[in-house]
């Protein structure tokens, strides 16, 4: 096999809590912590950094024991750029009220600039977080590896609709003086290789929805000619049938139904009649949690 320069990965989504789909885990930090065991397996045998495409955490403002988690179960040489969840609201000024901003402060995460050399004399690694605007490589003569997060797709590796101003081969142009392009924010694996270019989507590395229950996370092992092979990881899950999580999700909604008809809209206007009733409202934390976020970037 050619030489490994680095592993690479996106959208671990680290969290406190299981999201309902796998709330059947009786410890989901130990289960999280067998992927990041597996990430660090790897790296030993090879010796190589790892590179994180964005969304390391699930929320930018999970609590301090997650934080402490991470800190405690980190590799060592992790580079990452920011995702959107990364992103207090997708606003990248606030940055540093972030988890991502607290784990480049200590160390257990490097940010990856414009360039970096995690790889000294190999290559050139070139940040792009989410929404950030591209630049051309400095020196062409290098491998230039751009780490992007951004939703691309090809056929059959999307949600339904997605505009076509977001298929792989537009990245490709737009980046068209990059040889590897790495891709995080699409949770479905794939990866497409014209003459010039290989453009690798990570894929999610936790599965956390129900459409991911036969989903078998892969790192990319990235080569010193710029070819990429995927490596597959068995990490076996558990999970709730597809009835059960109907019925909680359902749960949810139905709750913040009944609160909503109890609102008296004379007295506020429409986002604080729905912030009101949101926090009093008797469903359950992360479904709160996720509107509120919603509602406080659109006011």
């Amino acid at each position: 096999m050619r030489k490994i320069l680095a592993i690479l990965t996106s959208d671990w989504h680290l969290s406190l809590k299981p999201p309902i789909a796998r709330s059947i885990e009786s410890d989901w930090l130990e289960t999280q912590a067998k992927s990041l065991k597996a990430i660090k397996e790897l790296q030993t045998k090879y010796n190589v950094p790892v590179i994180i495409a964005g969304d390391i955490t699930h929320h930018w403002d999970e609590k301090a024991e997650l934080v402490n988690w991470i800190i405690k179960n980190a590799g060592k040489n992790w580079w990452a750029i920011r995702g959107q969840h990364d992103t207090p609201y997708h606003q990248s000024r606030d940055i540093h009220k972030s988890v991502y901003q607290t784990l480049i402060h200590s160390k257990v995460l490097n940010p990856i600039l414009s360039p970096s050399r995690p790889i000294k004399f190999m290559a050139d690694f070139y940040g792009f977080g989410w929404e950030e605007p591209f630049i051309r490589p400095h020196y062409t003569e290098r491998l230039n590896v751009a780490i992007v997060h951004r939703y691309v797709w090809i056929k059959n590796k999307s949600f339904p609709g997605a505009p076509n101003k977001n298929l792989a081969h537009t990245l490709m142009s737009e980046l068209k003086d990059y040889q590897v392009i790495v891709t995080g924010d699409n949770h479905l694996p794939f990866d497409v290789k014209t003459d010039k270019q290989i453009l690798f989507n990570c894929g999610s590395l936790i599965p956390r929805n129900i459409d991911q229950k036969e989903y078998i996370p892969s790192v990319g092992l990235l080569q010193e000619d710029g070819d990429i092979k995927r490596e597959y990881l068995n990490i076996p899950g558990k999970w709730l049938n597809s009835k059960r999580i109907k019925t909680e999700s359902k749960k949810d909604l139905s709750g913040l139904l009944r609160e909503l008809k109890k609102i008296d809209v004379k007295a506020m206007n429409f986002t604080d009649i729905l912030e009101h009733r949101i926090k009093g409202s008797k469903i359950s934390k992360d479904a709160r949690k996720t509107l509120l976020e919603i509602l406080e970037e659109v006011k």
